[in-house]
């Protein structure tokens, strides 16, 4: 926890410094920083040897969106990476937390419980002005925090305490990536959209799952079913603690993990890049804030761009995910008065896990 207090003195530090890097130089030495830290890393470590791999394609993937100038894609990528990186060198780096057991672990735990709520209550009281994007970028990772938090608990107590450490490592790197976010400087996005509940859509949609979660889709596609649904459940979350950016993002991403299990079949790629070009001026002629709408159109133009031979389909998927479901979503939404929860009728609640619980 010493890494995380060290790091948010200096982002606080660099914030409020004259001569302030441009966001896109910050945004490369942090790439860099994380890519140097996690190279650094014993290849012979099995533990560093899983997770060096998607550590490092989340930072090419913001590196290649940062010279392309998607900084918004960049950012997500960079603060994916830090999550995945900081979780296993907190898990890694205790070992006298390890050996010591629970007794340990819960000393330990107890500790950064202060730490973490002194840090997230920096965060609420932060009075910053941003684009709608960073906004839900700040409060997705912010949001999760105190959940992570607190399931470190329960998975020292069931799978030991190098498996809670790494839940502890994970609220870290999220801490890390909202306060980081905070820091950054982004154009002005235009008019916001006012703030409202994310609710009623998200019970639609939450609907429309269930009704899809039947055999044989429900067995082939069973591990599909639990990304979506936690994305729901979050959104959720996210809602109820009036974070409404991030819910509204939260929500798209699960519209567009919902997609592939309702289309038929794979549009062609130069139907997908027209439908990217219409989004491109759309978004470009708008006086309102939709830099979440950019966010998901960098997603889906960066896939396009790198559509290689290997996963060339999965990419193209994810593009048309976005284009036709996330991005519509999007718009509809924004330009439809809000409807009111109780209209989509009673919800039933399911929860899907995976066997064992991993």
């Amino acid at each position: 926890m010493k890494t995380l207090v060290v790091l948010l003195v200096s982002l606080c530090a660099i914030a409020n410094a004259k001569g302030t890097p441009p966001t896109r130089e910050r945004l490369a030495q942090e790439i860099e920083r994380l890519r140097r830290d996690v190279t650094a890393k014993p290849d012979g470590d099995e533990n560093w040897k899983q997770v060096k791999p998607d550590v490092l394609a989340n930072l090419t993937i913001a590196s290649g969106a940062l010279e392309a100038g998607r900084l918004l894609l960049a950012l997500d990528a960079v603060n994916i990476a830090r999550a995945s990186y900081r979780a296993m060198d907190v898990s890694t780096g205790n070992p006298k937390v390890v050996s010591g057991g629970m007794d340990a672990f819960l000393t330990e735990w107890k500790r950064q419980d202060v730490e973490f709520a002194n840090a997230e209550k920096e965060l609420r009281n932060a009075h910053w002005k941003a684009p709608e994007a960073l906004r839900a970028i700040e409060e997705i990772n912010a949001g999760r925090v105190r959940t992570l938090f607190q399931s470190a608990r329960g998975f020292a107590e069931v799978s030991g305490p190098g498996t809670g450490l790494y839940y502890l490592g994970n609220a870290e790197g999220s801490l890390e990536s909202a306060r980081y976010t905070q820091t950054l400087k982004f154009p002005a996005a235009g008019k916001p959209f006012p703030e409202r509940s994310m609710m009623a859509d998200i019970l639609v949609l939450q609907n429309q799952v269930l009704a899809a979660y039947k055999p044989p889709r429900s067995i082939d596609r069973h591990s599909d079913f639990i990304r979506i649904n936690a994305a729901i459940k979050y959104a959720r979350e996210l809602d109820d603690a009036k974070m409404y950016r991030g819910a509204m993002y939260q929500y798209l991403e699960a519209i567009r993990n919902f997609a592939p299990l309702m289309d038929e079949g794979l549009k062609p790629a130069e139907a997908l890049q027209a439908e990217a070009a219409k989004f491109r001026s759309r978004i470009a002629s708008s006086k309102a804030d939709q830099s979440i709408a950019q966010l998901l159109l960098e997603k889906a133009e960066y896939r396009l761009a790198n559509a290689g031979p290997n996963g060339k389909d999965a990419a193209l998927r994810t593009a048309q995910g976005i284009l036709f479901h996330a991005l519509p979503a999007y718009y509809s939404v924004r330009e439809k008065p809000a409807v009111a929860a109780a209209a989509v009728g009673k919800l039933v609640t399911v929860t899907l896990v995976r066997w064992p619980y991993t």
